[in-house]
């Protein structure tokens, strides 16, 4: 399994104890652009996972397969080619299918998050970044519409809480 933009590792993690829990034997593999990421995700999870320092758009050229590739909380940073570059490496590189678990953009989420970064955050940053990347996130038209151009095979998109999309595709 492949988690693009894996950052600090976390989803891995969780994956990687759900899997123990659950007795399946499953290799995970991180890719991030930032050398920081990768640096720390290798030392948390150690030789358990393999962590890449690439960015996705070199997966292209890479002969690596993955049975599932993931992306959490990344496609909201990306402008409509490199999302819909996104999708297709995640549908070729992947055997059997891929997840993006994204933000759902309206104003309920705008302002709730504005509001509990105003009361519960110190950080200008987090009470900044937040913000923008709610503001970033999607609707559901516009990942059907990006889904749709880059021809993707079979996908779900579903809403989950905390204003997420959830896209599930299968090879």
């Amino acid at each position: 399994m492949l988690d693009i933009a894996c950052g600090g590792g976390d989803n891995i993690n969780a994956l990687k104890n759900w899997a123990l829990r659950n007795q399946i034997d499953i290799q995970f593999f991180g890719l991030d652009l930032k050398e920081v990421c990768v640096d720390y995700t290798k030392a948390r999870l150690g030789n358990e996972v393999t962590v890449y320092k690439m960015d996705f758009k070199d997966l292209e050229n890479q002969d690596m397969q993955f049975d599932i590739c993931t992306a959490a909380l990344f496609a909201h940073h990306l402008f409509d080619e490199d999302l819909e570059y996104l999708l297709h490496i995640m549908y070729r590189k992947s055997n059997y299918g891929y997840v993006i678990n994204d933000l759902h953009r309206n104003l309920i989420a705008y302002y709730s998050i504005k509001w509990l970064t105003y009361w519960f955050s110190k950080s200008y940053l987090v009470k900044n970044d937040a913000c923008l990347s709610v503001a970033r996130g999607f609707k559901k038209q516009e990942l059907q519409t990006a889904l749709q151009k880059v021809e993707v095979g079979k996908h779900q998109i579903y809403w989950r809480w905390a204003f997420r999309w959830l896209v599930v595709g299968f090879n």
